[in-house]
């Protein structure tokens, strides 16, 4: 019997991709604050606490680009229906990346 081992070794020259870390802007993050008073703002701006105002103000800051990230934070003590009002008129806009902020008080 014979036996023979063939060994042969090739190199493959890979150029891999660089990751870049871009920062989100402050144009294209929008920051959507509900206090326990239920006073709203916008990126810092009073906006109405109701739905039809709100989704006026929220319309316009976005232009119509719904790929825009939101997010919504809300105080500890916020009536809970200012927060749905807001998760509401984000879902009528079709918003399509709504993070919800949270503080951990432990």
């Amino acid at each position: 019997m014979v036996s023979n081992s063939f060994s042969e070794l090739t190199q493959l020259v890979v150029d891999l991709p660089k990751a870049e870390e871009i920062p989100a802007s402050a144009d294209t993050a929008v920051l959507f604050v509900v206090d326990a008073a239920g006073d709203m703002t916008l990126d810092g701006e009073p906006v109405p606490n109701h739905a039809r105002g709100l989704s006026a103000a929220m319309g316009q800051r976005l232009s119509g680009n719904t790929d825009i990230p939101v997010t919504l934070s809300a105080d500890a003590m916020t009536p809970c229906q200012y927060v749905v009002t807001a998760m509401d008129v984000a879902a009528k806009l079709n918003i399509m990346c709504l993070s919800i902020a949270t503080e951990n008080t432990r």
